[in-house]
């Protein structure tokens, strides 16, 4: 595998020399992986929906109780909009089956003020012996001052009236996973439940698996995503399919000057029914 930097993206090239995935770490607001590929070349992600134009594709942000780093725009008032600013991006790996890169941001107003934290993210794709993609998300922020990470007025709830948060790592699928079209599954530790029984559990393995609009046979992919914490699980179809993982989706989280979170995460996406 190997990396190709460009002005703004890093593409990411498997062994046969196919593109499986493109990181744009130049965005202000979320630098973010799409198109993620499956190893067939199926586009999994959609990026900058006209419903929501802050979804981008493989993205992290989370919102604090004065600044908001997910929805790109004020939603409450004396809220600032975050940023998160391109500081360095190294490559980090290379080699037959893996490449990866780390890239450093800084998270503050997009007035240049309320610098609120420092990440260190790492991302890499690895190929296996059968072509398989494991893709490998890890963000370490740093706190620069105390604040309180919060949940949004557009949190969804349970059947029992718990608020499910959906910041952290999220996932927007193309459309054709959502309410439309029928068949959209999801897994959570190999066991298939209703999108109403995922959100806000805390599985280790979450899969979501779609069939894909416009081929003239019927044709699945899907995308497998593990966690190495027990961040609480947001996941729907409908309005949109959509899937996060993160610190605050349970409930709020205060967070001290000089703590560090780290959030690290598998995405392994695949063609047809069969979980990798």
């Amino acid at each position: 595998m190997h990396l190709r930097f460009l002005d703004d993206d890093v593409e990411f090239f498997a062994n046969t020399g196919q593109s499986v995935g493109r990181y744009n770490f130049r965005n202000r607001f979320k630098p973010s992986l799409h198109p993620l590929k499956t190893p067939a070349g199926v586009v999994l992600t959609l990026s900058q929906p006209h419903d929501h134009l802050h979804h981008r594709g493989v993205m992290y942000a989370l919102s604090a109780s004065d600044i908001n780093f997910w929805e790109e725009r004020q939603v409450r008032p004396n809220e600032k909009v975050g940023v998160q600013k391109h500081l360095d991006i190294t490559e980090t790996s290379a080699g037959p089956n893996r490449a990866g890169l780390e890239h450093r941001i800084l998270w503050s107003c997009q007035d240049g003020e309320l610098d609120t934290f420092e990440e260190v993210r790492l991302l890499s794709c690895e190929e296996d012996e059968a072509g398989g993609l494991v893709w490998q998300w890890r963000t370490q922020l740093l706190a620069l001052r105390d604040l309180d990470l919060i949940q949004s007025h557009w949190s969804h709830e349970t059947a029992g009236g718990r608020k499910i948060n959906y910041h952290g790592l999220g996932i927007r699928f193309r459309r054709d996973f959502g309410p439309v079209f029928s068949g959209t599954q999801v897994f959570v530790n190999a066991e298939e439940v209703d999108f109403a029984e995922a959100l806000g559990s805390k599985p280790a393995k979450t899969a979501i698996v779609g069939k894909l609009d416009g081929y003239s046979e019927p044709r699945r992919a899907g995308l497998a995503i593990s966690q190495h914490q027990d961040h609480v699980l947001f996941a729907c179809k409908e309005p949109f399919p959509l899937v996060c993982l993160g610190p605050s989706n349970g409930e709020p989280l205060s967070v001290s000057q000089g703590e560090t979170l780290v959030s690290s995460y598998e995405l392994c996406p695949f063609d047809g029914n069969d979980l990798p």
